[in-house]
């Protein structure tokens, strides 16, 4: 019994280290970076900021992230990463250089250089951080973070006195990767030092299934992105993106739980029964839906205060887009026992059915009814993706429970 609790005593310890680590960055970039760039540019560029900055995140979690996760899958096996890790690293200069050209076209080329840059500096921070969770040193990934934060704190200064917004990312990336050179981080050094033509076919396979879902599930985490700037214009991508940042704030704060619950997963530290699994789900359920009503109350307070430019646009949006958000959170929580239990390809059969639903919709009722319409695309076709998810654990054979905790 007392084995048990100091078990689960750490595991807790670590999601409140890494929930520490992910507010740190969030608060700056949500709370005060975002909203001050708003104020101080006009709304046609800072609205296709928001589109760069979200596909500069699902370039990271496409890619970055989903090595990082396959390398911590495969950390009891003896497999080389150095080739794949350095042309996941090329790759993401590519595609943002690629999307930069058609989102980014209100800043100048030097802008877009810097931040296709930026780019590849995040994807590289996204996977080698794994070096930290691998060995469950959820104290460095607070440092890192801090370093993240100085970073973008300096480069708000150099923004002040330059007008070049793409300092502040640049300069927490910079900061980060400091950090970790000097933290001797295994996976960065590696990245620099190793040249290897060695092709592991079952991991590579396995890192294009797993990409290739989280792909599709990036795509549509930002479909906003590539459907109502196109469609609406910038300024309503930030009138969207003001009416949704509370919800995503609760989101981010939910990738650190994930992130630490998949680390223990791996490590057998933890591990779930189909019973707990639907449990959980009843929780989560549980725990969302008066959490509804409050963040509804705190979405109105708060892009009053941070988005007054934005606020009259994005109030009608609020209870529509915080259902999505919230199914989402479900959808997250449950992600990494889903991952562990069960084959890798029905989180792509997933993503796709989701996307495709999703996109669809999308650009109808965006057509049809403008952002609103956009928002309830997006709630109800988290709406099915969840409801997938869930198929898959009550009606999939339970796979055997030699690596499961009672």
């Amino acid at each position: 019994m007392l084995v048990k609790i100091m078990r689960y005593k750490e595991i807790v310890k670590d999601i409140l280290i890494n929930l520490l680590s992910v507010m740190l960055v969030m608060t700056v970039i949500q709370l005060l970076v975002f909203p001050y760039l708003s104020r101080k540019l006009p709304d046609e560029l800072f609205g296709q900021i928001i589109a760069l900055y979200g596909m500069n995140n699902m370039i990271i979690l496409f890619l970055g992230n989903t090595l990082g996760n396959v390398r911590m899958l495969k950390q009891h096996e003896d497999v080389d990463f150095s080739l794949l890790s350095q042309l996941t690293m090329i790759a993401s200069l590519v595609i943002m250089a690629l999307l930069s050209f058609y989102y980014g076209s209100a800043f100048s080329l030097g802008t877009n250089c810097l931040f296709v840059l930026f780019t590849g500096l995040a994807n590289l921070r996204a996977y080698t951080t794994v070096d930290y969770r691998i060995s469950l040193t959820y104290n460095k990934v607070l440092r890192l973070n801090f370093c993240l934060v100085c970073g973008y704190l300096i480069g708000g200064i150099i923004f002040y006195f330059t007008s070049s917004w793409v300092w502040i990312f640049l300069a927490g990336e910079i900061g980060g990767l400091l950090y970790q050179w000097g933290s001797k981080n295994n996976l960065l050094i590696e990245c620099f030092t190793t040249f290897s033509k060695k092709v592991d076919t079952k991991m590579w396979r396995e890192f294009f299934s797993l990409s290739t879902s989280n792909g599709f599930a990036n795509v549509a985490n930002y479909l906003d992105r590539f459907v109502i700037t196109p469609l609406l214009g910038a300024t309503s991508m930030g009138v969207y993106y003001a009416a949704s940042s509370l919800s995503k704030i609760l989101t981010m704060m939910i990738t650190p739980m994930s992130s630490v619950l998949l680390s223990y997963t791996t490590n057998q530290t933890i591990g779930f029964a189909r019973k707990k699994i639907l449990t959980l789900y009843a929780i989560m359920l549980g725990i969302v839906i008066p959490s509804y009503f409050i963040l509804i109350t705190l979405s109105n307070y708060l892009v009053t205060i941070l988005y007054p430019n934005y606020a009259h646009e994005a109030k009608p949006l609020l209870p529509i887009v915080t259902i999505g958000i919230l199914l989402n959170v479900i959808y997250s929580v449950l992600h990494p026992f889903i991952l562990k239990k069960y084959s890798i390809h029905y989180q792509m059969v997933i993503q796709v059915i989701y996307l495709i639903f999703y996109g669809v919709l999308s650009i109808v009722l965006s057509h049809r009814n403008g952002l609103i319409g956009f928002a309830w695309a997006f709630s109800l076709a988290s709406v099915i993706k969840l409801f997938m998810q869930l198929v898959i654990v009550v009606f999939k054979k339970e796979p055997s429970r030699k690596t499961l905790l009672s």
